[in-house]
């Protein structure tokens, strides 16, 4: 069953969590079995330029952090980064080149990066797992402007307090700078927060999917395909006349392609206000392959363990609108062929 509408104001935040759990901390918790993760991931269609950053803290060592972050530019060109550190201060999660603080709860963050990139190939999929990092970029973002609330994607299925994990729209604007070029910004961003257990064991992919149209609505959703132990869960939202509503999700695009663009999406919501679908096509992409090594770009298929990761951007339609969003997605490495 999903839960009842939320009327969005900037004076309510619309997630059932207290404010203060949207403010990182540095160092060790209460429970050492908490993992806490924060994504930006934004696009500027004026200028064509996307970016995707995403911290996580290191599970024997709270205090270290490890970072990602990706940046597609109007030319096809796309930028990776990998990083760990230990610059974490109450308020303030970081890494080495990568810091997100929290300025507002829920109202407003500053995303921070400065470092060297590597440039993927032109087919991603096919990038050798090491890149040399050769392009000094630094991207700065005021992330203000909620759009949506935050949307609790768990609840009745996922970890409780302390345990949370939310999801939210916002509008930011900031400065991207790599050699030769600076160009200003004023993006769609997507934001997440999330601090709970890990479920890695028998992993069999995941997809998150949203976008903000330029009439105000919105669409959202995070889904899990089955394991041997968990049945497929997940949620989703619609966003329509300023009112927040949850919905099942009836159709969503799960990792099965190589294609850094190109790939149809359909995505399929019911709730109170009926069924909802949402088309779309991916326009860029970057691949990462996860195991027991840690991070390698490109796609390296076979094997029983560890994941592909597909970090990307999609054009989507609905009722007749256009916009550009993120789309997030995981599947086994046994689904892919060897490389």
């Amino acid at each position: 069953m999903t839960g009842a509408p939320v009327t969005f104001t900037l004076d309510t935040p619309g997630a059932d969590y207290p404010h203060d759990v949207d403010v990182p901390v540095p160092g060790d918790r209460d429970r050492a079995d908490l993992h806490e993760a924060l994504w930006v991931y934004g696009y500027d269609r004026a200028s064509s330029i996307g970016y995707y950053a995403y911290l996580v803290h290191d599970d024997s060592n709270h205090a270290r952090r490890r970072e990602t972050v990706c940046v597609f530019l109007a030319d096809g060109t796309r930028l990776v980064h990998t990083g760990e550190g230990e610059k974490s201060t109450a308020g303030c999660a970081a890494g080495d080149c990568l810091s997100l603080t929290c300025i507002k709860p829920f109202r407003r963050w500053r995303a921070e990066f400065e470092g060297t990139m590597a440039r993927l190939p032109a087919n991603p999929a096919a990038a050798p797992g090491n890149l040399e990092p050769s392009v000094a970029t630094r991207l700065t973002l005021d992330i203000a402007e909620p759009a949506t609330p935050a949307w609790n994607v768990e609840r009745g299925w996922g970890d409780s307090l302390p345990a949370f994990r939310y999801h939210q729209l916002h509008r930011a604007r900031g400065m991207l700078s790599v050699p030769g070029r600076t160009h200003a910004l004023d993006s769609i961003c997507f934001r997440s927060h999330s601090l709970r257990t890990r479920d890695l064991p028998g992993f069999a992919g995941h997809a998150f999917a949203n976008a903000l149209f330029p009439g105000g609505r919105a669409f959202g959703l995070l889904r899990y395909r089955a394991t041997d132990r968990l049945p497929e869960r997940g949620r989703g939202f619609v966003f329509v006349d300023g009112v927040l509503h949850e919905a099942e999700v009836r159709a969503w695009p799960h990792l099965v392609s190589d294609r850094s663009e190109g790939e149809a999406i359909l995505v399929a919501l019911d709730g109170r206000f009926g069924i909802e679908v949402v088309e779309g096509v991916t326009i860029g992409s970057v691949f990462s392959t996860i195991g027991a090594d840690g991070r390698a770009w490109g796609i390296r298929g076979g094997g029983n363990r560890g994941y592909v990761l597909s970090s990307a951007f999609a054009s989507y339609t609905w009722r007749g609108e256009s916009a550009i969003g993120q789309l997030d997605r995981s599947a086994p490495r046994s689904r892919f062929a060897a490389r």
